[in-house]
Formats: C-alpha cells, structure tokens, sequence
C-alpha cells in the first residue's frame, strides 16, 4: 500500500509534470490501480506515476543507491522527530558525511545530539543558524525555522546519469502487465508518468538531446518523462 508521504510526492510529481507540459490537468481522483484520474478538457484519463533510480535491479528488487538514500533518510527522520518533540523546536538541518561513512551508526547520532543540545536552540530566535563539526568527521548546518528539514546533503548531490533507455524501458514493461486492471478501474485511456527526482542522487536521471526516444509503449495511451523538477516529455 502506498504511505502518505509517497500518495504527497507522486501529487505533486503530477502537478508539476502539468506545468511544464503546459496542459490543464486536474485532478479528480487519487487512488490505486491507476494512482489517479485526471480530466483534460473534455478527456479523462487514468495516470499511474512510477519513480525511476539509478541501479534499479528487477532481479533484486530494486535500486541499491535508493534503498541506501531511504535507510539514512529513515534512521534521521526518527531521530529528528524525537528530539523536536521533546525540545518543541522546527529545525532545518544538513548533514554533510564523509564519502565512505555508510549507513547513519548510533554514535553519530548521539554526538549530533549532545552537539544541538550544547547549541542552548530553545533560548534562540527564528532564524538562527550555526554549524559544526562532529567527532566522527560529519559537518552539521543548523537552522531554526517554523518547518522541520532534516536530510543528508550527500544524497542529493551527484552527477546526472543521461543514458537511461533501460531503465526507461523496463518501467514500462513492468506496468504495461498491470494494464487490463487500470482499464478496468479507469476506462480505456491509460498514461503512464515516470519520474526521476534530482532532490535525490538515485534519480538523477535524464534524457540527453541526442537520445533516442523511441519506446515500446506496450499499450499505454501516452507516457510521460519527468526530470523533477526541471523537465517533462512525451515519449
């Protein structure tokens, strides 16, 4: 089942695909099998939305790179919702780690909590900010703000991956085999919208000029290619 920070992003992944198609997509419905019903002018369609990581591996189910993003992402969300409930602050905070540092260990995590502890942040106004050094060699940038940011920089940094025909493909063979459920559940116009987030190193995916972009679209109406948040294309 899809979880409700996954339902938020494939929204917005929708929204912002519309924009930078120039169409008036609306919303009518978000769902599972297909993920949404959308009206275009007198057109309704249904759209399912599959994210794309560098890696993927259909024979180990999934992407390496990703499910590393989503250990450190997790062990720091924790962490970050712990130490805000009890101190009743909004943080916005950086993790910047050594390359080779690997998953987040408990002793980095109890140095970055004495570390905030020793910044005195509840006597501090909105705004804020100071930075340091952990013992283990992480950099820490910290600032007081009315949302909480928690994230490791070196997750959405990176080189951008500009041969994705594979992956591309692969998506698209995966879901096509789901397709006479969607049909069933939404009528006989089904698109597909993949994306690829460049907030996180394992979807810095795009399609270079000189790529081909000649898909088997094995059924589906339309797919759609998303750089988010930078770039949409028909395929």
């Amino acid at each position: 089942m899809t979880s409700d920070s996954q339902k938020r992003d494939e929204r917005n992944f929708v929204l912002k695909a519309s924009q930078l198609l120039n169409t008036s997509w609306e919303i009518l419905e978000q769902r599972e099998k297909p993920d949404f019903i959308i009206k275009e002018g007198a057109l309704i369609f249904g759209l399912e939305v599959r994210e794309i990581f560098l890696n993927e591996n259909k024979n180990k189910g999934g992407s390496s790179v990703k499910q590393t993003e989503q250990h450190r992402s997790k062990k720091l969300e924790k962490f970050a919702h712990s130490f805000e409930k009890k101190s009743n602050l909004a943080l916005h905070v950086r993790l910047l780690r050594k390359p080779d540092a690997g998953n987040i260990s408990q002793c980095e995590l109890k140095e970055l909590h004495q570390a905030l502890m020793a910044e005195n942040l509840e006597s501090r106004e909105t705004g804020y900010q100071t930075q340091f050094l952990l013992r283990c060699g992480t950099k820490v940038w910290v600032t007081k703000e009315f949302h909480s940011r928690w994230y490791v920089v070196n997750d959405r940094v990176g080189w951008v991956s500009q041969d994705p025909i594979e992956l591309i493909q692969a998506a698209i063979d995966t879901k096509c085999k789901k397709l006479n459920t969607y049909r069933k559940n939404a009528g006989p116009d089904i698109r597909l919208l993949l994306v690829a987030n460049h907030l996180n190193n394992s979807g810095k995916i795009t399609l270079s000029p000189t790529t081909s972009r000649s898909f088997d679209l094995q059924g589906f109406t339309k797919v759609y290619f998303l750089s988010h948040p930078s770039e949409a294309l028909v395929l």
